[in-house]
C-alpha cells in the first residue's frame, strides 16, 4: 500500500475529528484510520466488518450506491437504517479524478456536520492527488489483467501466444521473475478486484464460464475403442467381463444397463438375473456374512434383515433419507442432470457466470486466495494450480486451477480451497468430468436412485469391506448386502470384479465434478 492512502486517510481524520476509511470504487479497503476513543460509534458494526474482511459485503455496496455516490461531486450523507445492517449514519466523499469517481471517503456521523461544511471541502480536495494515483493504478491493473487473460485463453496454436506472454512478463517487471502460479475462485459476482486491494495479487482478470480457458486438464489421456456410440461423443471405451468369463460371452463387452426383466443381452450374454445371483454370492463370500433373503416382490424388502424393513421402501417412495445429501457438493442425479448430453439439449443454469483468475506467486498463493474467498459469497470455491516458470506457462496452471476449483466445490474435505498438487485421484478423475457418464452407470446416477449411488460410493471407497462400508453408512450388513444387488441390477456390473468396481468407483466420483 501506498504510503500516501495511510496519509490522507489520517489528515481527514484529524481534519474532521472522526475515523476515515479509504476505499476503492468496487469497496475494497485501502487505508483506515485509528481513533482512540471510547465512543461506540467507532465499533460501527459495518465498518468493523469491512475492515476485518477488507470489503464491504454486495448488499451494503447496493445500500450505499442507490444514494448516487458512484456519480456524486461532493458529500453525500447516508442515514442510518438497522434493515440494511447500517447502525450509524455517515457521509461520503468522493475521491475524483478527471470527472470519474475513483474511491470514497467514508466517516461516520450521526448528522452533526453539516454538508457545506469547508473542512468536507478541504477533504476532497486533499483527496485530489490520491484520485490520481487510484485512477493510474486502475489503468495499471486493468492493462495487466487483459493481458493475463489473453495469456490465459489464447489457444495453444496461436503464433502469438508467445508474444503475449512476452508481454505480460513485460507489464509486470521484476514480478515476473520467478516461479508463478494462477488461482481461479468460482463463481465470482463482482468487478475484479483491483490489485491494490487485494495484496499479493500480481494481477487479476474475469472470465466468462464456457470460454475455452475453461478446459479441464489432460491427465494421462483417454484410450477409446472405435467410434462413440450415437448421443454419447467423447465417452470413454468401457470394458466389463461378465461374471463366468468363458468362452465367446466372456469376451463380449456390455453396453447400457441390463434388461429390468432379467432377459439375455442382445448380444447373446448372460442374463442380468444370473449375473447378479453370481455377483451377490461372491460379494457374500468376501464380505464374510450370510447372504441375504431375495427381497419380498410385492414389497422389495428383505424379510430376514430386520433394518431394511421399511427403510428400502421408504426411499424409492420417498426419496432417500438426508444422510445421502453430501452437504460438500452436488448429488449424483445432479451430476447426471449437468452432463454434456443434457446440457447440450436444456442448458445449465449451475455454471458460474464468471470466475476470477488471480495470478500470483506459489508461496502466498493459499493466503491471497483465502483473503478473496472471504469476500465471495456462500458457496464460492477456489483452486489453485502447480508452480510454472514463466508467463508463457501459466494456461496449464490456469486449467489445473479451475479443475481444482471444482473438486473443492464437489469434496468438503477441501473446506472449499483445494491445491492442484493435493488432489490425489482427482487430477485424473477431473479431466473426466466432461465426458459423459457411462451407459452402465447413468441409471445410477438418476434422482430415485441416489442413495444407492452413495451406497456404491462407500463400498468401494472402503476397498470393498462390507463391515466397514456398513458402518460408514449407519446400516446393517444386510442391507448393504441387498443395496449391492440392486446396484448390480441397475448396472450389470460384477461388483466382485476389480474392472467393474474401477468404473463404477470412478464414475461416482467424476460424476461430483459436473
Amino acid at each position: 500500500m501506498r504510503t500516501e492512502y495511510q496519509d490522507l486517510v489520517d489528515e481527514v481524520s484529524a481534519l474532521l475529528g472522526t475515523p476515515a476509511t479509504l476505499e476503492s470504487r468496487d469497496f475494497g479497503l485501502i487505508a483506515y484510520g485509528v481513533h482512540d476513543s471510547e465512543d461506540d460509534r467507532v465499533l460501527d458494526p459495518i465498518r468493523t466488518r469491512s475492515i476485518l474482511r477488507r470489503r464491504s459485503t454486495v448488499a451494503v455496496r447496493r445500500w450505499f450506491e442507490s444514494f448516487g455516490i458512484t456519480r456524486a461531486t461532493g458529500p453525500v450523507r447516508i442515514p442510518p437504517d438497522p434493515a440494511a445492517g447500517v447502525l450509524t449514519g455517515r457521509i461520503c466523499l468522493p475521491v475524483r479524478h478527471a470527472g470519474v469517481v475513483e474511491g470514497y471517503i467514508w466517516l461516520l456521523d450521526e448528522g452533526g456536520t453539516p454538508l457545506d461544511d469547508p473542512r468536507l471541502a478541504a477533504a476532497i480536495a486533499a483527496a485530489a492527488p490520491v484520485g490520481a494515483l487510484l485512477a493510474a493504478e486502475t489503468r495499471a491493473g486493468a492493462r495487466v489483467g487483459a493481458l493475463l487473460r489473453a495469456v490465459l485463453t489464447a489457444d495453444p496454436g496461436d503464433p502469438t501466444r508467445s508474444e503475449l506472454a512476452a508481454e505480460l512478463a513485460m507489464a509486470l517487471g521484476p514480478a515476473a521473475d520467478g516461479p508463478l502460479t494462477v488461482a481461479a475462485i468460482l463463481p465470482w459476482q463482482d468487478p475484479p478486484a483491483d490489485p491494490a486491494v487485494a495484496p499479493g495479487a500480481l494481477a487479476l482478470c474475469l472470465l466468462p464460464a464456457g470460454t475455452p480457458a475453461t478446459a479441464r486438464p489432460a491427465a494421462g489421456g483417454a484410450r477409446r475403442r472405435g467410434p462413440a456410440p450415437e448421443g454419447a461423443t467423447g465417452a470413454l471405451e468401457t470394458r466389463r467381463t461378465p461374471p463366468d468369463r468363458g468362452g465367446a460371452a466372456g469376451d463380449r463387452r456390455r453396453t447400457g444397463p441390463p434388461d429390468p426383466a432379467g432377459r439375455a443381452d442382445d448380444d447373446g450374454g448372460p442374463s442380468t438375473a444370473a449375473a447378479e445371483g453370481r455377483a451377490r454370492a461372491r460379494l457374500t463370500a468376501q464380505g464374510g456374512g450370510q447372504a441375504p433373503d431375495e427381497p419380498d416382490p410385492r414389497t422389495g424388502d428383505t424379510p430376514s434383515d430386520p433394518s431394511a424393513d421399511g427403510r428400502e421402501k421408504r426411499e424409492r417412495t420417498e426419496g432417500p433419507s438426508a444422510d445421502a445429501r453430501r452437504p460438500g457438493g452436488p448429488t449424483y442425479a445432479t451430476a447426471a442432470r449437468r452432463s454434456p448430453e443434457v446440457r447440450a439439449t436444456v442448458g445449465d443454469e449451475a455454471e458460474p457466470r464468471q470466475t476470477l483468475a488471480v495470478l500470483v506467486r506459489p508461496r502466498t498463493a493459499r493466503a491471497v486466495t483465502m483473503n478473496l474467498m472471504n469476500r465471495a459469497p456462500h458457496g464460492t470455491s477456489a483452486g489453485i494450480g502447480s508452480v510454472r516458470r514463466g508467463a508463457a506457462e501459466l494456461a496449464g496452471a490456469w486449467q489445473e486451477a479451475l479443475a481444482a476449483a471444482r473438486v473443492a466445490a464437489a469434496e468438503e474435505r477441501f473446506g472449499g480451497v483445494a491445491d492442484w498438487r493435493e488432489l490425489g485421484p482427482y487430477r485424473l478423475l477431473s479431466a473426466l468430468a466432461d465426458v459423459p457418464p457411462d451407459p452402465a452407470v447413468r441409471p445410477l446416477l438418476r434422482d430415485e436412485h441416489r442413495e444407492l449411488a452413495r451406497t456404491a460410493e462407500a463400498f468401494l471407497d472402503h476397498a470393498g469391506q462390507a463391515a466397514r462400508a456398513a458402518a460408514a453408512l449407519g446400516i446393517h450388513r444386510q442391507t448393504l448386502y441387498y443395496r449391492l444387488s440392486r446396484i448390480a441390477h441397475l448396472t450389470g456390473l460384477d461388483l466382485a470384479d476389480g474392472e467393474d468396481r474401477l468404473l463404477l468407483h470412478m464414475a461416482l466420483k467424476a460424476a461430483r465434478l459436473r
